[in-house]
């Protein structure tokens, strides 16, 4: 997320995963917005990930909302194998 710019607002830690709040930043054709992003580990060690973005007080975003989660997506799966990171690794691209 930082590489894209997004600074951590706040981190709320559950037993089972965590939440991420994400400052999406301004350019010149968006205001800037908030980025969520929940991650989950079920009981059977699978881990999930979900996420949305918003551009509060904008009619139109510009696709400004569905390029930040296809960029966190890809970063998602340019990770290391789920050989490296554990079994049971899932995500999927947002619904359109």
């Amino acid at each position: 997320m930082a590489f894209h710019g997004q600074v951590v607002q706040s981190v709320e830690q559950r037993e089972d995963g965590c939440t991420l709040i994400a400052e999406i930043p301004s350019d010149r054709k968006t205001f800037g917005g908030v980025l969520q992003v929940r991650i989950d580990r079920s009981a059977n060690r699978s881990t999930t990930l979900d996420a949305k973005a918003e551009i509060p007080g904008q009619l139109y975003d510009w696709g400004k909302s569905k390029q930040t989660l296809a960029d966190l997506f890809a970063d998602v799966l340019a990770l290391p194998s789920s050989k490296t990171l554990g079994p049971g690794i899932v995500a999927a691209p947002p619904a359109s």
